[in-house]
């Protein structure tokens, strides 16, 4: 009974996964976050596959197939994560290399299952339980650490369900290990599959998949940077509160404290600097202020030999490493490379 109910509910989810990866593929929307949804939809679909009971097994073609196909899954899960939530994700060394060594612990894995490798040791799969683990925290990470600084309500509202969900399926997962054993457990994982799968089937059939890149759709009428009748007075106060009394130069500003002076509700407030400004984070909004200033001061003969430190705590960054990396962000080059070029520019001058 508990198989027929794995195999019914699997098929269901492969289908509603490779569905959702088909209309992803369709969208004529070219972002990073839509190529890595399908690559997961896939990947699951693989490990599904690989998970279906041997009462009622797969071809043997297709469950190799499976099987190695889900090796990336939760890289890909990380990665899918990371586009998301993170506007400054880059698919650079670092995350190739955290979706490199599961994908490549799993498929020696695989390999010592179809008796091309010797099968690894207990030891071997605690750490690539832990690696794996580590990788799901870190998006539970992100999507709490960035909250507060998160300006797009539908991203923020997100952040919420991807802090959760992950937590409440290990949790499940856990428990069920424990207390159940063989097909039930992987009955839990479907359980918990299907209706991911559904509701990503029912959102990209409602919505676009511009909607992953969280930005309005390129039709929209409205501009990003059309300030709205009603947030007019707010807008000018917020410029006077940034420009003339430089709220910015404090280190420790929140959008809360930064409300309470503008005098809005912080959700106001946030509406107002992402869809009236083009921000999509509150540190985003404030390094375009504080980096100004910061450039104007490496770029002055008379500070020449004031450190970057100095400079950089002056302008309310609370450490060098934060600084080191917006500025490198904003500018394409370190402080100390923008500092040689302004000053050897005036010196030729």
């Amino acid at each position: 009974m508990v198989n027929a109910l794995i195999y019914t509910l699997s098929i269901a989810t492969i289908t509603a996964l490779l569905l959702v990866a088909g209309l992803a593929l369709a969208e004529r929307t070219h972002n990073r976050a839509k190529y890595i949804l399908i690559l997961l939809c896939i990947s699951v679909s693989g490990l599904l596959v690989d998970a279906l009971p041997p009462e009622l097994p797969p071809p043997r073609l297709y469950e190799v197939i499976g099987k190695f196909l889900s090796a990336p899954n939760i890289g890909l899960i990380w990665w899918f994560g990371l586009s998301l939530l993170d506007d400054k994700f880059r698919l650079g060394p670092i995350a190739w290399a955290g979706m490199a060594l599961p994908t490549f612990m799993l498929l020696f894995v695989f390999l010592g299952d179809v008796g091309l490798a010797p099968r690894p040791q207990p030891a071997y799969g605690y750490a690539l339980d832990l690696i794996q683990l580590i990788l799901v925290l870190h998006v539970i990470w992100v999507c709490i650490s960035g909250f507060g600084d998160d300006l797009i309500n539908a991203r923020r509202n997100m952040r919420i369900w991807f802090a959760v969900l992950p937590a409440a399926v290990l949790l499940v997962l856990v428990v069920a290990g424990t207390i159940f054993t063989g097909y039930t457990v992987v009955l839990f994982r479907v359980m918990f599959t299907l209706p991911v799968a559904v509701f990503g089937l029912f959102w990209l059939t409602r919505f676009q998949m511009s909607q992953l890149d969280f930005a309005p759709d390129s039709g929209s009428s409205q501009e990003i940077s059309e300030i709205r009748p009603e947030d007019h007075a707010a807008h000018t106060r917020l410029l006077q509160i940034m420009e003339e009394e430089k709220a910015y130069l404090q280190p420790d500003l929140t959008v809360g404290r930064l409300a309470e002076q503008v005098g809005v509700a912080p959700h106001q407030l946030r509406a107002l600097i992402n869809r009236g400004m083009g921000y999509r984070n509150f540190s985003q909004f404030l390094a375009s202020y504080r980096i100004a200033d910061i450039k104007a001061a490496l770029a002055d003969p008379e500070q020449a030999r004031v450190p970057v430190l100095t400079i950089a705590l002056n302008n309310g960054f609370s450490s060098l490493t934060t600084f080191n990396r917006t500025f490198r962000s904003e500018t394409g080059q370190s402080a100390a490379a923008f500092r040689k070029d302004e000053l050897s520019k005036q010196t030729q001058s």
